[in-house]
């Protein structure tokens, strides 16, 4: 059985691709007979993997083209699991990817293609809780270690404690209530440092504090090593529905390291941990403080809950244990076992970014990927056009057969019909192509042109709403508002199940 597991384009290989892609990945080939392939959704051998693998992980994607290619794996039995880790719906203003999600169209795809597939994997159960009425079967994978280091010794009592908090960039308003908190808190505990590793604006929240240490966001190693170096670690987290949804990765990591873990009283961790066991939970800035100080002044709890945080992790958390359930999972949805995998496999191999562990195979991207993957950050997320069709120029002379620059370099001209017909002509299964042309043909006056090119996406994907949606627009604009009024009814009657609807 081949398992190919695709993400979105990046290039920073942090925690999501490790705990949700890597780590998975590699614990599952190291079955008897499982191959896994992770790429990311721009590879250039993305089209060949999703004809030919027999499970395909789509892991967070918004991409309106592989409603087509969803249904059609469908057909032909090969199986198709949408894997949400995040709630979309959700996402803070201040997340890079929140201007995206705020597009309801984009928005719909996402539901739209959980809904599709032949299963949902979520990583936590408040995720399941809210997104599992979308499908019929889902199950929760919630984070694992890949490995778990050795208990190291407890620094000796009297040396000076090491307090601190490492993470993404989403967590910026959460560490903004610390600030002043724990500034006056570590006035009066000269005995402990503060040590923050994120991003600037959260380095600069925490800049003033004598004595912080703060470290650069960098890799998962980098990470990995600055917890090392905490004895307490903290996870404060604001009520709010994108951190109910967060994992408890941030345990994990503190226990695995021998950190105790200071944990804000939200779902990601009530599930998990054993209080007062395992670490300790806090609700207020009142009982986070009371913690520190019940810490810094007992080294024996602090030695005691590091053990037994320690010891769960090493017993229940390992990524090995947990990795035959996916694959359970899987064949539970039809999956077989096939020769065509180890053959697809050995032929992946051949790609000049293919890097092999066992049976795991992850194809890291090239010059070409690392190209659109540029162009998207600067044409789109950054505004500079320009820029961005040069580089998906480029990337189209390596790749001229590949019809996804031509739609990304689209939308960053003034003149896209050339483009679109040439993405037209690569790929006529194309969803985004068709809707992308009736809009060039709609701005242009040519209605009738636009109405064909809505009925033609309507036609690869039918439980689509969005094309359906513009009809009935489009045509109430024309003057037929009977045609325009059904179409719009069918729309409405698509997106209910979306919203939780029967």
């Amino acid at each position: 059985m081949l398992i190919a597991q695709i993400e979105p384009a990046h290039r920073t290989r942090g925690g999501d691709w490790f705990y949700r892609t890597a780590s998975p990945g590699k614990a599952m080939a190291a079955l008897p007979g499982v191959f896994v392939v992770d790429l990311t959704n721009i590879h250039r051998a993305r089209e060949r993997i999703l004809r030919e693998a027999d499970v395909v992980v789509l892991n967070m994607l918004a991409d309106v083209d592989l409603l087509a290619v969803v249904a059609e794996r469908r057909a032909r039995g090969l199986i198709t699991v949408y894997e949400l880790n995040d709630d979309c719906a959700a996402v803070q203003p201040w997340n890079p990817v929140h201007a995206f999600f705020a597009n309801r169209d984009n928005l719909r795809v996402w539901l739209r293609l959980a809904h599709t597939c032949n299963a949902i994997q979520f990583c936590t159960s408040e995720l399941a809780r809210l997104y599992g009425y979308l499908n019929a079967k889902y199950v929760v994978f919630p984070n694992q270690l890949a490995k778990v280091p050795r208990l190291e010794a407890p620094r000796t009592p009297g040396t000076g404690l090491v307090l601190g908090w490492g993470g993404s960039h989403g967590h910026l308003e959460d560490m903004a209530s610390l600030v002043e908190p724990l500034s006056s808190w570590l006035r009066q505990h000269p005995e402990v440092s503060l040590a923050i590793m994120g991003s600037d604006p959260i380095q600069a929240l925490f800049a003033e504090i004598p004595g912080v240490r703060l470290v650069p966001a960098g890799t998962l190693d980098d990470y990995n090593v600055f917890v090392g170096s905490l004895d307490i670690g903290l996870a404060p987290l604001a009520d709010t529905g994108f951190n109910r949804c967060r994992s408890d990765v941030k345990f994990l990591e503190y226990a695995s390291h021998g950190a105790v873990a200071v944990l804000q009283r939200l779902a990601p961790y009530e599930a998990t941990v054993r209080e007062p066991q395992t670490a300790l939970l806090f609700s207020s800035t009142g009982e986070l403080l009371a913690s520190l100080d019940a810490l810094v002044a007992d080294p024996q709890k602090r030695f005691d809950l590091r053990a037994r945080a320690h010891g769960y992790v090493s017993a229940e958390r390992r990524e090995g244990k947990h990795a035959a359930a996916r694959t359970a999972f899987y064949r539970s949805l039809g999956a077989g076992s096939r020769p065509q995998a180890d053959r697809l496999f050995r032929e992946l191999l051949r790609l000049s970014d293919a890097s092999r562990d066992g049976r795991h195979l992850e194809l890291r991207g090239g010059r070409y990927e690392a190209l659109v993957h540029d162009a998207l950050v600067v044409g789109q997320l950054n505004g500079q056009r320009a820029e961005g069709l040069a580089l998906l120029e480029e990337a189209t002379r390596l790749e001229p057969t590949l019809y996804q620059p031509d739609l990304f370099a689209s939308v960053m001209t003034e003149e896209p019909g050339e483009l679109l017909l040439a993405a037209a002509k690569k790929n006529s299964r194309s969803v985004g192509v068709w809707l992308q042309l009736a809009s060039f043909f709609e701005r242009g006056g040519n209605a009738q042109a636009a109405v064909g090119n809505l009925l033609r996406a309507a036609e690869l994907v039918p439980a689509y709403e969005a094309p359906y949606r513009r009809l009935g627009e489009l045509l109430e604009r024309m003057g037929d508002k009977v045609q325009g009024a059904e179409f719009q009814q069918t729309a409405d009657g698509l997106e209910k199940v979306l919203l939780g609807a029967t």
